[in-house]
């Protein structure tokens, strides 16, 4: 065989090996982006701007870490926080562990002014997947917006 029809073979195998998946979400997450608060930002119908969706420590105890889920509604350069602020926000989702999926609401707590940051109360978040969706309401229009994070 020659060369050219080896190199072939060889990038057509190495392209299918990666087709299969295990477990893949039933929701399908818009393109993220690194976010400005250390979690992962999906972004806002239109363009308006990024849900930043971050686990956070609130505490630490010998059994683990109490957390909560925050969420910090940013501008499109995510450079300040969306004014005003969407409402009546929630988070649905599946999380390990848990027999079926959460409902979350999530009010304005924020941790300096003016962060756009939205938070729930403690919860079993504290997980490497979590899929779902973001709902609320912004510039007066309703919006849903699916979530995944690994």
């Amino acid at each position: 065989m020659h060369r050219p029809a080896k190199s072939l073979i060889f990038l057509v195998a190495s392209a299918l090996a990666g087709c299969g998946s295990i477990g893949a979400p039933a929701t399908k997450a818009l393109p993220s982006k690194a976010g400005t608060h250390g979690g992962t930002a999906f972004p806002l119908p239109d363009g308006k701007g990024y849900a930043e969706v971050v686990v956070e420590p609130v505490k630490t105890t010998k059994k683990g870490r109490d957390v909560v889920l925050a969420m910090y509604f940013v501008t499109p350069d995510q450079s300040a926080a969306l004014e005003p602020a969407p409402t009546g926000v929630t988070a649905k989702m599946t999380v390990p562990g848990e027999a079926a999926p959460l409902s979350v609401t999530l009010n304005p707590k924020s941790l300096k002014p003016k962060d756009g940051r939205l938070a729930s109360e403690v919860g079993p978040y504290d997980h490497d997947e979590i899929h779902g969706e973001i709902q609320g309401t912004f510039d007066g229009k309703p919006f849903t917006v699916p979530i995944a994070i690994r």
